[in-house]
């Protein structure tokens, strides 16, 4: 079988490589909003910063949470 002919038959069955190496990225990032997601809601329902602990730089006392 020609490499064409092999193109067009993964083509119509939408099994081309890019598109399986798309879904692959597509449930990578599923899977890290989703981490991301429950990250948000457990440091909400605690009550806790969102903010990290980065003492490398200086941070003014009236900036809460600087970006």
């Amino acid at each position: 079988m020609s490499k064409w002919e092999e193109k067009r038959l993964r083509v119509k069955e939408n099994q081309e490589i890019s598109s399986l190496v798309n879904e692959n990225q597509l449930l990578k990032n599923r899977y890290y909003v989703t981490v991301i997601f429950d990250v948000i809601k457990f440091l909400a329902s605690n009550k806790l910063s969102f903010c990290g602990d980065d003492e490398s730089y200086s941070v003014d006392s009236s900036e809460t949470c600087p970006l």
